[in-house]
């Protein structure tokens, strides 16, 4: 690497504009659902905020892994609507995961969109508070930290 500054460092700069402009459409998103939708969010924001920044630590690490797996920019675009849909159709928002084969309900355990949406449910709908969220709260940190240590690992080996 040629650049002055240390991988930590850039790897911040990468990822800082995207966690910025994913909260901005967290907000947006969520003011648009009560005007437009009338949905009324029982929940602390601060609790949404944190939940949700988890949410995007894990996320950004699958990111970085992807990106650190693809060649081209079409692996790149392939490997993401890869984990997209099927993070999608494991997180229990089409099919109630209760409702999936036993092999395939404990696969979910490996979703952090799983976490997320139950912990969305909570919030939204009951306002629970972020105490008896912990059950969907320390899997999704221990994902995500195990995530983002494998995309930094990977990240410093492709710069070598």
């Amino acid at each position: 690497m040629v650049t002055p500054i240390k991988k930590f460092h850039l790897i911040a700069g990468k990822l800082l504009p995207y966690l910025i402009y994913a909260f901005i459409q967290l907000a947006v998103i969520i003011k648009l659902a009560q005007i437009i939708f009338s949905i009324n969010f029982a929940g602390s924001y601060w609790t949404l905020y944190f939940i949700s920044a988890l949410f995007l630590f894990t996320t950004i690490g699958i990111g970085l892994i992807v990106s650190t797996l693809s060649q081209t920019q079409q692996q790149a675009l392939f490997l993401s609507w890869f984990f997209m849909v099927f993070s999608s159709m494991l997180s229990g928002f089409f099919i109630p995961i209760p409702n999936m084969p036993e092999w395939l309900q404990i696969v979910t355990y490996l979703n952090p969109m799983r976490y997320m949406m139950t912990s969305m449910r909570e919030l939204f709908l009951k306002g629970t508070p972020l105490r008896y969220l912990l059950d969907q709260i320390i899997p999704l940190a221990v994902l995500g930290t195990a995530l983002f240590a494998i995309s930094v690992m990977k990240f410093q080996k492709k710069l070598k």
